[in-house]
């Protein structure tokens, strides 16, 4: 691929460029790079998607389908961390996790990436994670206090969530506001998703989207010090998800995610339910 060039796309071709990405996966304020060949004639074989969080730089790849990755993403790669530097950002950080192995993993540790952290995967029958939410539920639910209430997070701005989640998550207050969206291509599902409130405050929520035959849970959190009522939070919102979503043909699957060193008690509750673990997947950063 001798001929291959990097280089920023004309106004004319943003619009070829961005049909190399899946719908609705590109944050606002991305800047591209593309990849493209001359001969025989101008053809854009991959790109890569950049933009700011906070500080920091994400990013994203994508390629026509049967182009060599490691020709392409290599030299896109470098591109992208020698914008995020100019611009004075001090980290670049691929936006999504990577199984291991993943071509995109191998070129971006060449690149001099670094796993951050490694997040464990737990994949549960979605018929016995269902028997076992409503059996908790029956025996909890005459001593859920009269203040909770639980609602879809379609009624509600992302905000509402935001001083729930922990620093130590797997998302960040970027990722959740554009996820948020129901035109994202990784929208929570803005009516199986919950908050937990006591009163007008809000205590928990439970962050999920449906992927082909699995619902993914993506956040699952309840800021109660008192444990007992902490497991009462979580029986609720997943007792309000079984209810929204029951056993069917088309979702056989329920997905829990976690860092390996940070959430034990997600990998402990997948067990219980009688899940078993995935091979892990992992995110890499650079310092510029």
């Amino acid at each position: 691929m001798s001929d291959l060039i990097i280089r920023e796309p004309t106004a004319e071709e943003i619009g070829r460029v961005i049909y190399l990405f899946p719908p609705g996966t590109l944050r606002p304020g991305f800047r591209l790079w593309v990849a493209a060949r001359s001969h025989p004639v101008v053809r854009f074989v991959g790109a890569a998607a950049w933009w700011t969080e906070g500080p920091d730089a994400c990013f994203r790849l994508a390629s026509r389908p049967g182009v060599k990755d490691s020709v392409v993403f290599g030299q896109l790669i470098n591109q992208v961390a020698e914008s995020a530097r100019k611009a004075g950002r001090p980290c670049l950080k691929y936006y999504d996790t990577l199984p291991e192995h993943d071509p995109r993993g191998v070129l971006l540790c060449e690149a001099g990436f670094k796993c951050l952290h490694t997040e464990r995967v737990f994949q549960v029958p979605y018929d016995l994670a269902w028997n076992r939410v409503e059996n908790n539920f029956k025996k909890i639910q005459d001593r859920v206090p009269a203040s909770w209430r639980i609602e879809a997070i379609r009624q509600h701005k992302p905000e509402t969530a935001l001083g729930l989640i922990p620093l130590r998550s797997l998302t960040t207050p970027e990722k959740l506001i554009n996820w948020w969206r129901t035109d994202s291509a990784f929208a929570y599902d803005a009516d199986l998703s919950s908050l937990l409130f006591d009163g007008s405050r809000p205590i928990g929520t439970l962050l999920m989207r449906k992927f082909e035959n699995t619902l993914h849970l993506e956040i699952r959190v309840v800021q109660i010090e008192n444990r007992l009522l902490r497991s009462f939070g979580n029986t609720l919102m997943f007792h309000f998800l079984a209810e929204r979503q029951p056993p069917a043909d088309n979702i056989r699957y329920l997905r829990f995610c976690g860092i390996e060193d940070k959430h034990q008690e997600t990998a402990n509750l997948a067990i219980r339910m009688g899940g078993m673990e995935l091979p892990p997947r992992y995110f890499y950063v650079k310092g510029l």
